[in-house]
């Protein structure tokens, strides 16, 4: 085997890599159920959000909720503000009828976006080498 350090350090080298994709299995399930609350929000039939209905018409409420901004805005730096934000505007806009639930549930499936690759990341970079 002295006649070939090369082939050596490239068994070596693959060695590592089946090491680590081993681990990475440990996270399919967490993979799996991300996947389906992300797939949950699709398929379950919207309502009409942010809608009054007077004399048998639907009048929009023009007013867009300010944290669904934020918490859009705050899903590509910040997540975890932006899951926090966007839940607090999900109930705002619930309560009060204003517009922006697009952009809340964007916002909160986003941050939750965001945290998952975080994770995936951190135990990527913690775990290989």
């Amino acid at each position: 085997m002295t006649q070939y350090p090369v082939l050596r350090s490239t068994l070596v080298a693959s060695r590592k890599r089946i090491a680590m994709i081993s681990n990475l299995t440990a996270l399919v399930p967490v993979l799996f159920f991300l996947l389906l609350f992300a797939l949950s929000g699709l398929i379950v039939p919207l309502r009409a959000h942010g809608q009054k209905i007077r004399d048998g018409e639907i009048v929009l409420s023009e007013k867009m909720n300010t944290l669904a901004i934020a918490a859009f805005v705050l899903a590509f730096f910040v997540s975890i503000a932006a899951v926090v934000l966007g839940h607090i505007a999900l109930s705002q806009i619930r309560r009060t009828n204003e517009q922006g639930w697009g952009l809340a549930y964007a916002g909160v499936f986003l941050g939750y976006l965001g945290l998952a690759a975080g994770c995936v990341a951190i135990f990527i970079l913690t775990r290989g080498g």
